[in-house]
């Protein structure tokens, strides 16, 4: 349904019905956080109170700046703010803060999102230093087993990084990727049912493998682009 109404008298229409008072009071346990709402230099970074209990908001405070958050929570009364048992937040230590500065009988908790990132980096962090000591002592291992078998069985067994259909892998040197290239010429070769013409038989094999391989702009002449052999051509017989 079309109301037929502008902008302007929609907001002036909220204006003047939706006054909401300033905030709503403090629960058992509640979450803190900010949002990016850019409105002014004095409105950049919101500040969002949110009942967990209940999951609605309990106010929306003009900055998270403590110039304006220390005189807004000390207003509430502190009955009110030593009820709260739980503050629930990111690793934003102003956030941390606030269960010595206005809720003394609150837990801090911060939120597990953080808590499990935090791990993860340091087992990362972990990992990395283990890789880069096992690497160094991959490569004085290898430098022995140069010693002691010969520098070409060694080589055999050197990991590179080498780009695959799904993307890049790490592989042991190999003429694996051979074989199978070598595939596609004899599969073009039991298809063709044999080539007279190598260069026929190159070009086909390398436009059909190489990525971004191009055409001519102007085509050879005939003669040049498929010379005669000198080989007659065999009986041509018609199947019904």
């Amino acid at each position: 349904m079309t109301l037929s109404v502008s902008d302007t008298y929609a907001i002036q229409l909220f204006a003047r019905y939706v006054d909401l008072p300033p905030r709503r009071q403090l629960s058992e346990v509640i979450c803190i956080d900010e949002v990016h709402v850019n409105i002014s230099k004095v409105c950049n970074y919101a500040l969002v109170l949110q009942d967990f209990l209940t999951g609605e908001p309990i106010d929306l405070v003009v900055n998270r700046r403590q110039e304006i958050t220390e005189p807004y929570f000390s207003s509430i009364p502190k009955a009110e703010r030593f009820r709260v048992k739980y503050l629930i937040s990111d690793m934003y230590r102003p956030y941390i803060s606030y269960v010595d500065k206005y809720f003394p009988n609150a837990i801090s908790i911060v939120d597990s999102f953080y808590v499990v990132k935090m791990i993860n980096e340091k087992i990362l962090g972990y990992i990395r230093r283990l890789q880069n000591k096992y690497k160094h002592l991959d490569e004085q291992r290898h430098e022995r087993l140069e010693q002691q078998l010969g520098r070409k069985i060694v080589n055999s067994f050197i990991m590179l990084e080498r780009m695959c259909a799904d993307g890049v892998h790490i592989s042991r040197l190999s003429n694996g990727p051979m074989e199978a290239l070598n595939r596609i010429a004899k599969d073009m070769k039991r298809k063709g049912h044999g080539y007279r013409n190598f260069n026929h038989l190159r070009n086909r094999f390398l436009f059909s493998q190489r990525k971004n391989a191009q055409i001519l702009a102007t085509p050879l002449p005939l003669e040049v682009a498929c010379p005669e052999t000198g080989i007659k051509r065999g009986r041509y017989h018609k199947q019904d």
